[in-house]
């Protein structure tokens, strides 16, 4: 099943409801990171439980097969992605001209694979390309794939943030990334929101086709910046 990712971000805002919502989670699923701007953290020790472990496993398995493809140079054509955008200052989101880009495959393993604009540099975009062993899932996924170090937790300390995920969907995962305020709780300032194609028989099992970032601009989340983008097609 799908899920609207341009109405989960307004979830994360405060602007949309899960009161008529139900496809954002049901109450009981402890283990479903609660991302909200401009709320401070309630600091939990739990655990991710096993439907969302599950969930991430599927998730994970697409991702890392998607970057093999990518390192096998599998993907010659070009992608067009739809966008939205709300910049500080602005209350609306705005959409904003299709852009094609390409996938630059890395030299080696380690490094993140990166979107390319057809024409000249990709503005307004999401460029890092997610995968099984970068950005803000590897941990999950290191465990779910190779067994390989403590249970993920709900949130994560990571420095001097904290990490806070919630798989919402089959196809679903949101990372809150919280910082601490001067008045010593945490705060939501940015977050990222995905949905991957997790259809084994799609040529694009594991890319993310939707994905969108918010930055907080301050700790009550009174304004902030979005970009969404969505994969439309190839050419």
């Amino acid at each position: 099943m799908s899920y609207n990712l341009l109405k989960y971000f307004l979830v994360i805002l405060g602007l949309f409801s899960l009161a008529g919502c139900e496809d954002y989670g049901k109450e009981g699923e402890s283990d479903r990171g609660i991302i909200r701007a401009g709320q401070a953290l309630e600091i939990v020790n739990t655990e991710l439980g096993d439907n969302s472990l599950n969930r991430m496993t599927r998730i994970c398995e697409a991702l890392e097969e998607h970057h093999d493809n990518i390192l096998r140079n599998v993907f010659s054509e070009d992608f067009i992605f739809s966008r939205r955008q709300k910049v500080y200052g602005d209350p609306n989101t705005r959409d904003i001209t299709n852009l094609g880009v390409y996938i630059e495959a890395p030299n080696d393993y380690d490094s993140t694979p990166v979107f390319k604009g057809t024409r000249g540099t990709a503005k307004n975009f999401i460029t890092d390309i997610p995968t099984e062993n970068n950005l803000y899932l590897a941990k999950i996924c290191d465990y779910t794939l190779n067994n390989v170090g403590t249970k993920p937790k709900v949130q994560e300390k990571v420095g001097g943030n904290y990490h806070v995920f919630n798989v919402f969907s089959d196809d679903g995962v949101a990372v809150g990334i919280y910082t601490k305020n001067s008045n010593g709780n945490y705060y939501l300032y940015r977050s990222y929101e995905y949905r991957f194609d997790i259809n084994k028989n799609s040529r694009y099992y594991g890319m993310a086709i939707e994905q969108s970032e918010i930055f907080i601009r301050d700790y009550r989340g009174s304004d902030y910046s979005v970009l969404y983008q969505k994969f439309e097609r190839a050419d």
